[in-house]
């Protein structure tokens, strides 16, 4: 008896690899655009054994207000510096003419997803509401992801990482506070290379460019 419930458990354990093997990567195909919400967010790859990973001379970072177009949805373990998450969800991506993918907590995608800029990044409010501010907000400049709607008691909704949650969540911003403009969203690129360089000359040219950008003012001020 013994002897036919080790055969069984093993067969069970044999049938549980199995499907986990099978699983251990899934995608299918989809559509739309998106924008990066997190700042330095990771452009991973799939390796040969079907895990995302980064991959040296491939997978890179890109700043947050960058745009790309989705080409699938993907459920896959991935490996980073701090071990592995089996079962994370992915957008398979095409940016800059290469194929990548981005954890679905750190993007927002939509039909019609484009980037805006949050001119003072202390006022996030919850609900479109001022008494509903966020006192976890950063204070720089942001990249949010506009949403299409109605404005609500002056307030506009928008996609926002929360660095703290690691998360993307739905707040609202005044409608003098965050900018579409091109300028704006370049220079909050140019603010992204400034931090990661300590090239004094680089960031001396870098800052000297914000500057005379056309950017926002209050863009300038938070730099």
């Amino acid at each position: 008896m013994k002897k036919i419930i080790s055969m069984i458990l093993a067969a069970a354990a044999l049938s549980f690899f199995a499907a986990a093997e099978e699983t251990a990567f899934k995608e299918s195909k989809a559509g739309g655009q998106g924008v990066i919400l997190r700042d330095g967010c990771v452009l991973w790859n799939k390796a040969d054994d079907g895990k995302i990973k980064w991959i040296g001379g491939t997978s890179k970072n890109a700043a947050s207000g960058k745009t790309f177009n989705v080409t699938s949805e993907a459920t896959a373990t991935l490996v980073s510096s701090s071990g592995e998450s089996p079962n994370s969800s992915f957008y398979g991506i095409e940016m800059d003419g290469k194929a990548f993918y981005v954890l679905k907590s750190q993007v927002w995608v939509s039909d019609s997803a484009k980037p805006a800029v949050m001119l003072r990044g202390n006022i996030i409010c919850r609900r479109p509401l001022l008494s509903s501010f966020m006192q976890e907000a950063s204070i720089k400049p942001v990249t949010v992801g506009a949403i299409d709607g109605p404005t609500v008691n002056g307030f506009k909704a928008f996609h926002y990482y929360n660095a703290k949650k690691y998360v993307v969540e739905t707040v609202y911003l005044t409608l003098n506070e965050f900018s579409e403009s091109k300028a704006d969203l370049e220079a909050v690129e140019l603010h992204a290379k400034l931090n990661s360089t300590t090239d004094p000359e680089l960031k001396a040219k870098l800052i000297d460019t914000i500057n005379t950008s056309g950017c926002s003012e209050e863009l300038v001020i938070g730099f």
